[in-house]
């Protein structure tokens, strides 16, 4: 619907046109833009219009219409230009050296009353600005049109109303005499290169030039604006005296340099130095004052000298202030209220002074043979407690000062350890840390650690009254660490070596992982896993047969004859104790046997479980006796899977896992087979596997 009724606008537009009675002449109108501007091209005479078309002369495209009722952009052209519907101004944006050429518009307005059509071009230049050049004396230099273009024809003149410099038509190149042997062009790009310049070649350089390369005549002119600098020389520093002294003398630096344009700069170090309140700069910069001058202003000065061309910077200027002896200070390489014996100590002596002081120390009152700002005392004793002084002097100022220090020294402590109670603790036992000093008995206070933190007490960890004992009552896994006793006294604070704490439990939670039942020809891995610490050993047993000793036990291919319980026995040789686990296997496809063969099987396997459980009842009652004499054995078995701790005997706790898993097995297989004479009717051959 919307473009039918587009169709009929256009078709009333241009009947509408058809009627226009008054045609206006045509108007050109030339404009010149730098690169990168915002153009309008702007109808003429401006009128109200009611449609309007623009066109690029050079390509055909229309790049923009507006027929009164929709406005149409070339895709070429999107994002680049804006069309105002009242006047019909179009504005070019951005543009660039390929966008000059002839622009045509052909618009209709209807301010008189009735329609009037306005033809009209605008020859649009786009140009690059002018460039700045700087160059040294007696150098060569290039003078480009930007962006270089072939050419046609090009003219360079020095200056708007100065002298033409050379003049290339397509087919003759002319240069002004004066230039003769100073100047060649290059006619493809039109580059001028101007030799040997000296400093009455600054100024500026036009060029007019016209290319071909877009198919038609585009003419272009440029501005380059040179200016020949002469470079500078190494500056040289002065001083007005030499050696000042703080609040006495006033210092004035100046910087001299050769050169054209020169500038002048201070640097203090790398920092650069300004006008302030203090420090004053002449209106050239050359002179540096510095009134009354202060120790703050002791540095090394530079005058770093520049031209657009060239720079270069002056030795370095060491301003040198006489002062002190003042804010003397001493300080000991430990710096502690009380030293212990043994100990290396070194004294410091430092004053604020230039030159450098001289140093002298004393103990007790008494001169020591030593000069310069350190004493180094090596195995520091008990008997060299005492008072030390430091005398400094300035042999310019000829003031002086002195600082007094003591030195306490007492013994300390050699080292800390901590014992436990017992060489391996066990979970749910009770467990004792003491914390033993050795060297110093004066012990001000015990800090314990666990994992690098301060250890807090409870109702089941407290510690003695002078905390040299942490008692666990009773210890458990959570306080599983690393535990440190920090041992202080006056002068040395000791922490012991790391004890880590490992308490033994287990085995727990002991489970196999296997299936319940696999494929004759099949391989099946049956893995025993158990929370112990240590890691405990694991024991296989078959139908109450020892099998293996490994965390895994794996049939390679399996047969009729692998049916039946396995039982997995983990034991921890620390703590004691063991726990079992049984897991009842089935193996399917046994199609070929017949049912009392089936029936056979069947109750052989009851057989061992049932002696493995008698095989149980009687470890225990030795184990009751005598827990580390006896190896681990299989517990009871029963179908599915049985756990057992410490061998209870009959009466430890069972879970069956699968107690039917034999008569699904020969169902799911064929329903109808012998194996029918599987299912019990009567319970009562399982309810004795049953804890009682």
């Amino acid at each position: 619907m919307e473009n039918s009724q587009a169709a009929l606008l256009t078709l009333g537009f241009l009947l509408f046109l058809k009627g226009c009675e008054t045609l206006a002449s045509e108007h050109t109108t030339n404009l010149a833009v730098g690169v990168g501007e915002d153009v309008q091209l702007e109808i003429n005479p401006l009128v109200a219009v009611f449609s309007v078309n623009w066109y690029f002369a050079y390509t055909g495209l229309a790049i923009v219409t507006w027929n009164g009722f929709s406005e149409t952009v070339n895709p070429q052209y999107q994002g680049r230009v804006e069309l105002n519907k009242n006047t019909g101004t179009l504005t070019l944006k951005n543009v660039n050296r390929s966008d000059s050429g002839d622009y045509l518009y052909q618009a209709v307005s209807t301010a008189t009353g009735h329609p009037v059509q306005y033809n009209g071009s605008i020859a649009l230049n786009v140009y690059q600005r002018s460039t700045n050049l700087a160059v040294g004396v007696g150098e060569d230099v290039q003078l480009k049109i930007n962006p270089p273009v072939a050419v046609f024809s090009v003219n360079w003149n020095f200056g708007s109303t100065g002298p033409v410099i050379v003049t290339w038509n397509g087919i003759s190149e002319t240069v002004n005499p004066p230039y003769q042997g100073r100047v060649e062009l290059n006619k493809n790009t039109g580059t001028l290169t101007l030799k040997n310049v000296s400093r009455s070649d600054s100024g500026d350089y036009l060029s007019q030039y016209v290319s071909i390369a877009t198919g038609h005549p585009v003419q272009y002119n440029g501005n380059i604006a040179l200016t020949v600098y002469q470079p500078v020389s190494q500056p040289t520093v002065r001083s007005n005296v030499t050696d000042p002294v703080e609040f006495n003398d006033t210092v004035s630096l100046t910087c001299t340099a050769s050169g054209s344009a020169v500038s002048y700069r201070w640097f203090n170090g790398s920092s650069v130095v300004s006008d302030s309140e203090r420090i004053r700069l002449s209106d050239d910069n050359k002179t540096l004052t510095i009134p009354r001058v202060l120790r703050s202003d002791h540095g090394t000065l530079y005058c770093y000298v520049f031209n657009p061309i060239s720079n270069s910077t002056s030795e370095a200027f060491h301003l040198i202030v006489s002062y002190g002896p003042e804010s003397l200070t001493l300080s000991i390489s430990t710096q502690k209220p009380i030293y212990s014996a043994g100990s290396d100590l070194t004294l410091s002596c430092s004053a604020q002074s230039s030159p450098p002081a001289h140093y002298q120390w004393f103990f007790n009152g008494a001169p020591l043979n030593k000069l310069g700002s350190q004493l180094n005392i090596n195995h520091i004793q008990h008997n060299q407690t005492g008072n030390y002084t430091c005398w400094t002097y300035n042999n310019i100022t000829l003031k002086y000062a002195k600082e007094t220090g003591e030195i306490i020294v007492v013994e300390l402590i050699t080292h800390v350890n901590v014992k436990p109670s017992l060489a391996q603790p066990i979970a749910n036992q009770a467990l004792n840390l003491t914390c033993e000093v050795f060297g110093s008995q004066a012990v001000s206070s015990r800090l314990w650690l666990k994992d690098g933190q301060p250890l807090s007490a409870s109702d089941r960890i407290t510690l003695s009254v002078d905390s040299s004992v942490v008692s666990f009552n009773p210890v458990l896994q959570s306080d599983n660490g690393e535990y440190q006793c920090k041992a202080i006294n006056p002068v040395i604070d000791v922490t012991s070596a790391r004890y880590r704490l490992e308490v033994y439990y287990g085995p727990e939670q002991v489970s196999i992982t296997a299936p319940d039942s696999a494929a004759e020809g099949s391989s099946v891995t049956f893995t025993c896993s158990a929370q112990s610490s240590p890691p405990c050993n694991y024991t296989w047993y078959f139908n109450g047969n020892e099998t293996a000793q490994s965390s895994q036990y794996k049939i390679a291919s399996v047969s009729n004859a692998d049916r039946g319980s396995y039982t997995c026995v983990a034991w921890n040789s620390v703590t004691g104790r063991n726990t079992s686990v049984v897991k009842e296997f089935i193996v399917t496809g046994l199609g070929s046997l017949s049912s009392g063969e089936i029936a056979g099987i069947v109750i052989g396997t009851l057989a061992g479980v049932t002696g493995v459980a008698l095989g149980v009842y009687f470890s225990v009652k030795l184990c009751r006796n005598n827990p580390h004499d006896l190896k681990p054995g299989p517990a009871q078995s029963s179908p599915g899977s049985v756990i057992y701790e410490n061998f209870e005997g009959p009466s430890a706790s069972a879970m069956y896992e699968n107690p039917t898993a034999i008569r699904r097995a020969g169902e799911a297989k064929n329903p109808d087979s012998t194996y029918t004479g599987l299912q019990f009717p009567d319970q009562s051959t399982y309810s004795t596997l049953n804890r009682p």
